[in-house]
């Protein structure tokens, strides 16, 4: 065994034991299973705390948020099942009401089982992880489930759970069924659906390293050299956005390190000289906002204020600070798909995760500007056709029937299209390859051929359209609607596509909405 091995080999034995050098302390897994079991006791004896009493949960103020997530276990996780709950079939929309169901429930979503807490748990659970977001401190605490059956045999179930979190991660020990010191579960958060077209963005305020030496967890303190930051970034993101493990060596001033990180985890240094292994965590501040596809057009209130620009008593317009996430949404977007088509940037989910890891790739200063369009009448009938997609198709989520497309008016001046009441309007087109209707493209290569020219500029829109249920069925110079929806007497598709072309068309004025006019 080479130098290498062995140190691989006594990397890993401290990542078992949680100690480098003190090889007495191997045991102590014992004493904190000791410790598990006074806890387990005293939990059925009522002794241990199930809330802080100067922490107040609530609830009603819970029940008028958004519902994001349910907590819950992954059942092949659990040792004794529970018998008798309610199950429910997801995927659960956010309007689902979780503070009406019993302490613990089953949902079955995608062929899994998972373990659900409802009820007052729920909100227990949902007040300390917020808490800790908000804090960064670590919190403690155990709750005592118990639900009433209807089966004769076994009126209730009862059970208690011991929930610690620490660096925005959430697990539990179920104390009843604990059998060793590794008996701790993860715990997940099972995301809801909205039968909105919006999604949820989580912009990064602050980010901050920090560290402690060997296993010493009091003293925490900030990492202030700029290399070594620079060296954890590119350590950290190279690992979790390739998902692979790392480990190389690295000179910070008198310090030769060797860094290593796994896939979803902090990166560690170890310091061979001085016999010291640095544990590194990140510490983040977050600020979520929600994106409506739909509902960012609305007309402003404040219309008067000085970056909207007055066009008529129905329409004004923005132009994108660059920095803003729409603008360098919308530019990522164009610049990737002008010379061609990526089939990786169809869904809007998608083309955002990928644009956090590819923005650099682009070079921005191509977009001459933005303009975002806010029109009235527009709005109103693109809004209206929406909500009756919603119930036309009740089991899609909203965002699966809205696409950002592409679109060019060649000779048209595109100010004479979103500042009249009709918008894109399909009277003006001619046959094509599909008939009469307005077309789009996924990418802006295919556009940039229709795109508007004048005084050495090219202009094309960036559009949501509504493509709702679409299929390549139909299409022909001939048609005029999409194809019958088979087994369906009367209902049709709501689109057309081609495919891997990347072009969609729709056959009515209703479903597109000309949104944002990129110059270049």
């Amino acid at each position: 065994m080479d130098g290498f091995d062995l140190l691989i080999k006594w990397y890993d034995w401290y990542n078992t034991f949680g100690d480098a050098f003190d090889y007495k302390d191997q045991n102590n897994w014992q004493q904190e299973l000791n410790v598990q079991e006074e806890v387990k006791e005293m939990a059925y004896q009522n002794q241990v705390r199930q809330v802080r009493k100067e922490d107040i949960i609530d609830i009603a103020k819970m029940k008028k948020e958004k519902l994001e997530y349910v907590y819950c276990i992954d059942t092949a996780k659990i040792k004794n099942k529970y018998e008798g709950l309610e199950t429910v079939q997801g995927p659960l929309e956010d309007q689902f009401d979780v503070y009406e169901k019993p302490d613990l429930f089953y949902v079955l979503d995608q062929g899994k089982n998972y373990l659900c807490f409802g009820g007052e748990k729920h909100a227990t659970i949902h007040h300390y992880y917020i808490k800790h977001l908000d804090d960064k401190k670590q919190y403690d605490f155990t709750l005592q489930a118990e639900v009433k059956l209807q089966e004769e045999a076994k009126n209730k179930v009862e059970s208690y759970f011991y929930f610690f979190l620490e660096d925005e991660e959430l697990k539990v020990k179920i104390l009843d069924q604990m059998e060793n010191e590794e008996d701790e579960i993860e715990v997940f958060f099972l995301q809801t659906f909205s039968r909105q077209p919006e999604l949820t963005r989580v912009v990064l305020i602050q980010r901050q390293w920090v560290f402690y030496l060997n296993k010493d967890k009091t003293n925490t303190k900030v990492v202030e050299v700029n290399e070594e930051i620079q060296k954890l970034n590119d350590i950290y993101n190279k690992c979790k956005l390739q998902n692979i493990d790392h480990c190389e060596w690295f000179n910070i001033g008198d310090r030769k390190l060797i860094f290593s990180c796994e896939a979803n985890q902090f990166p560690s240094a170890i310091d061979l000289k001085n016999q010291t292994i640095y544990s590194y965590k990140l510490k983040e501040k977050k600020q979520k906002f929600q994106w409506n596809m739909i509902e960012s057009f609305k007309f402003p209130s404040n219309y008067a204020d000085p970056k909207y620009n007055q066009v008529n008593e129905f329409t004004c317009t923005e132009i994108l600070d660059r920095e803003s996430f729409e603008f360098q949404y919308i530019a990522f977007k164009f610049l990737k798909t002008l010379a061609k088509r990526d089939p990786r940037l169809i869904e809007i989910q998608a083309t955002i995760d990928i644009m956090n890891q590819e923005i650099s790739q682009v070079n921005l200063a191509q977009i001459i500007e933005i303009k975002k369009i806010y029109n009235k009448q527009i709005y109103q009938t693109v809004r209206s056709e929406f909500e009756r997609m919603l119930q036309k198709h009740p089991q899609l989520q909203g965002l699966s029937l809205v696409k950002h497309l592409f679109h060019g008016t060649r000779q048209t001046d595109p100010f004479n299209i979103y500042s009249f009441e009709s918008g894109l309007d399909m009277r003006y087109s001619a046959v094509g390859a599909n008939g009469i209707g307005l077309y789009f493209a996924d990418n802006s290569c295919y556009s940039n051929g229709y795109a508007h020219s004048a005084n050495g500029r090219k202009q094309m829109f960036f559009c949501t359209v509504i493509t709702g249920l679409s299929s390549s069925q139909g299409g022909g110079q001939a048609a005029r609607m999409p194809a019958a929806i088979p087994g369906k007497q009367g209902v049709l598709y709501d689109s057309f596509n081609n495919g891997n072309g990347g072009h969609y068309i729709i056959y009515d004025n209703q479903k597109s909405y000309p949104g944002y006019l990129i110059t270049y």
